[in-house]
């Protein structure tokens, strides 16, 4: 019996805004989102192929995302890898997750497990202790789960109730009325297990199953895995089992992202296809290809690309700074992912923020600029000095103008002129 990864890559990246758009409008397939100068893909490829797996199926819904992806992987010569692609006959059929997998293993005609995987999520555990507790158990599925505090859940997130013997009775949305039935009052300072997207199954299984009328017509409207495919399975008796993982990121999130960020750059989960390379000056964890960057002592947790350039008297914290970057003197990173080519100002202050590719953030010393609070600057953004964003998204190509103060959250997009500029305010996340 062998395990094959199958990566779900439908659709576009419509929640990893700005990260994942081109132009505004305009967006990338979901496994382009990069993460510390990657795509997520490659990535996760990466994890795969150090754990033992050696055939990928990637499951697309459309052209677009189907050659974006092969452009990044191909069909894995170089990876020592088989990737196959779904047909895109099957782009216009697939109703939910769930739905796509069975169609994809029918196709294949797959009789294997499955280690199925979202390519805008990465994962830190061992997956062949998973595997083989999934075998053990003879489950029909079996997730995988992180641990979180009940007041940190996502909000578009998903909770796993497991029964007493640890089996799954239910997966429920992150909704504070269903959690409050569920688990009581108490909910918010409890540790919780929350879906992370991967799952294992078995395709000749799951085919037989879906042979179900009750399941058929489910396949008619919608199937997704959480809420539709384990709920029904749980309700059958089937075994659905969960393993809890130590370390998972949702790339699709702001919050997620640059906290997942954190972690690499402190050690605190380490990924095969995330190569810091040298501790160039230990505690500080300063990692740089570069043998002969800076190392000042108010630097802690940061990585350094190729041909970067750093002015004097920075304060740099839990930072990834990509290549060829310019960054101007007396600044403050704080929680900040810069990816390729970006542009910082002197005097600029940036926190828990992303700036995108051939993005410039303008700043001087008299009129210093000030980035925070999940604040994105998507590609090719221009942000003027003197500008103070809180919560705010700026699309790709956008042009902030200098001394203003926009507080959001809201989304900074370009319209006809180069020069001008809508705000869209959108609903408080701390009303």
């Amino acid at each position: 019996m062998a395990l094959i990864g199958m990566a779900l890559a439908g659709g576009f990246g419509e929640r990893v805004r700005p990260l994942s758009l081109k132009a505004s409008g305009r967006s990338r397939a979901r496994a382009e989102a990069r993460f510390m100068g990657r795509p997520a893909i490659r990535i996760q490829l990466a994890g795969l192929r150090a754990s033992g797996i050696g055939d990928v199926i990637v499951v697309s819904k459309s052209r677009e995302s189907r050659f974006a992806i092969r452009s990044l992987v191909g069909h894995g010569n170089d990876w020592d890898l088989v990737i196959r692609y779904t047909p895109p006959r099957h782009d216009h059929l697939d109703r939910g997750t769930a739905d796509a997998v069975i169609r994809a293993a029918e196709h294949f005609r797959l009789m294997d497990d499955l280690l199925v995987f979202p390519v805008d999520t990465l994962l830190s555990t061992d997956l062949m202790a998973a595997w083989a507790m999934h075998r053990r158990e003879e489950a029909l599925l079996t997730l995988v789960t992180v641990t979180v505090m009940g007041r940190e859940l996502p909000a578009q997130g998903e909770v796993v109730r497991c029964r007493r013997d640890g089996a799954v009775a239910e997966v429920i949305p992150a909704d504070s009325g269903a959690l409050t039935e569920r688990f009581g009052p108490s909910w918010p300072d409890m540790k919780l297990p929350l879906v992370t997207g991967f799952y294992f199954v078995n395709a000749g299984r799951l085919r037989r199953m879906a042979l179900d009328p009750s399941l058929a017509r489910m396949r008619q409207r919608r199937l997704d895995f959480d809420l539709e495919l384990v709920n029904w399975a749980a309700a059958r008796g089937e075994v659905v089992a969960a393993w809890q993982a130590p370390w998972s990121a949702d790339l699709s999130d702001s919050r997620a992202f640059l906290n997942a960020a954190r972690d690499v750059l402190a050690g605190r989960s380490t990924l095969t296809g995330i190569p810091l390379g040298p501790d160039r000056q230990p505690p500080q964890r300063l990692f740089s290809p570069d043998a002969e960057a800076r190392r000042p002592a108010s630097w802690h947790n940061v990585y350094l690309g190729y041909d970067t350039i750093v002015g004097r008297n920075c304060r740099l914290e839990d930072t990834y700074i990509g290549d060829e970057c310019v960054i101007g003197h007396h600044v403050t990173l704080v929680g900040v992912h810069l990816d390729d080519g970006a542009v910082i100002g002197d005097g600029a202050v940036l926190v828990d923020s992303l700036v995108g590719q051939k993005a410039e953030v303008g700043s001087r010393p008299d009129r210093p600029t000030h980035i925070q609070d999940l604040s994105a600057v998507g590609d090719g953004a221009v942000v003027s000095a003197g500008a103070h964003l809180t919560e705010v998204l700026v699309l790709p190509g956008a042009r902030v103008p200098g001394d203003v103060a926009v507080l959001g959250p809201a989304v900074l997009r370009p319209e006809t002129g180069p020069d001008t500029l809508r705000i869209r305010q959108l609903p408080s996340a701390r009303a």
